[in-house]
């Protein structure tokens, strides 16, 4: 009977912190970072923080600050600004084919990359081991691994969805087309 909630819906107060902390225990620090490696801040556990997130982060900066990846290996937050958060592609895996039949040529669609996020045009090139890369044809924010990237036609039918892995580099929509002969919608 709940409200409908973008947050963790079964979690009392929407208080996902306490949650994650009651079960996992409490977070290990380390360090904030920006691309460059300099040190901003603290983090309390890279479990606290997800891609695209802008509060919370307890970093002071002239301008907000936004999560664009989180090094696990290292544990280390790393932060950019609004313009550097942008991604040209993402490779996603675990692909599950809908309408589109498996295919190794590449193709255009339309590709979703989180809850509320609307489908944006974009040129899919499947490779040979299982995996997708998509590359916008205009950049996207926050491309986050572990979300599924859900690609459509014209008609809004599933072509296909996959696992992002990763997100790839911005680059001239006008190269992509051309290097990868897409045929159209």
């Amino acid at each position: 009977d709940k409200a409908e909630s973008q947050e963790i819906c079964f979690v009392p107060g929407d208080d996902y912190r306490s949650f994650l902390m009651s079960r996992a225990g409490p977070g290990r620090p380390g360090p904030i970072v920006n691309q460059r490696g300099e040190v901003l801040g603290e983090h309390k556990g890279l479990m606290y923080y997800t891609v695209g997130q802008r509060k919370g982060l307890g970093v002071a900066a002239p301008e907000p600050l936004y999560v664009l990846r989180m090094d696990v290996a290292n544990n280390t937050l790393v932060v950019s600004y609004a313009d550097e958060t942008f991604c040209g592609g993402l490779v996603a895996n675990n692909i599950v084919w809908g309408a589109q039949a498996p295919t190794r040529e590449p193709f255009s669609c339309a590709v979703q990359i989180r809850y509320n996020h609307t489908a944006v045009p974009a040129v899919c090139e499947p490779g040979d081991d299982d995996s997708l890369t998509v590359r916008f044809a205009q950049p996207q924010r926050a491309v986050t691994p572990g979300q599924w990237a859900v690609l459509y036609d014209a008609e809004e039918v599933i072509l296909a969805a996959g696992l992002i892995d990763r997100s790839l580099p911005t680059a001239s929509p006008a190269e992509d087309a051309s290097r990868h002969g897409a045929t159209s919608l």
